[in-house]
């Protein structure tokens, strides 16, 4: 019986060994559970630190805005190559022939360069052309075409 008995203690050891080991990997998962959370939090404080110093001339601040310049050109090429536009609202990718964004519903009215208006030609041409106007009347034109 002496051989039953060390064989029941050694599976007793084993079985404990067993729960130990079960027990140490779910805290270890929830250690690392807990190490993303607090990383997060950080992130976020961060990122809040940032949109409230980003005026600071600070050489962070502008490492931070390096990175989005370079982060908005590498979207704009990449949306080049797929026939897309980013949305400017949302930074999601939209068809160039899409007229909102379907992420965010923003207007993506993009006119062409051929279509743009020569604006300073156009006041040129117009105060040439123009009677005194009385600016009264000219705000309640303006919002006429509103």
């Amino acid at each position: 019986m002496g051989f039953f008995d060390s064989l029941n203690e050694a599976g007793k050891g084993f079985g404990e060994a067993a729960k130990d080991a079960t027990r140490t990997a779910k805290l270890n998962i929830k250690l690392k559970s807990l190490d993303d959370k607090l990383s997060k939090e950080f992130e976020n404080l961060g990122r809040k630190y940032y949109e409230s110093h980003k005026d600071d001339d600070s050489a962070e601040s502008r490492r931070i805005q390096e990175i989005y310049t370079e982060i908005s050109d590498t979207k704009d090429e990449l949306a080049d190559i797929r026939g897309e536009v980013v949305c400017p609202k949302c930074g999601e990718y939209v068809p160039k022939n899409a007229k909102f964004c379907p992420n965010c519903g923003n207007d993506m009215n993009i006119f062409e360069e051929s279509e743009t208006v020569d604006v300073e030609a156009f006041e040129e041409e117009d105060a040439d052309d123009t009677e005194t106007v009385n600016p009264a009347e000219d705000d309640k034109t303006d919002n006429k075409t509103e």
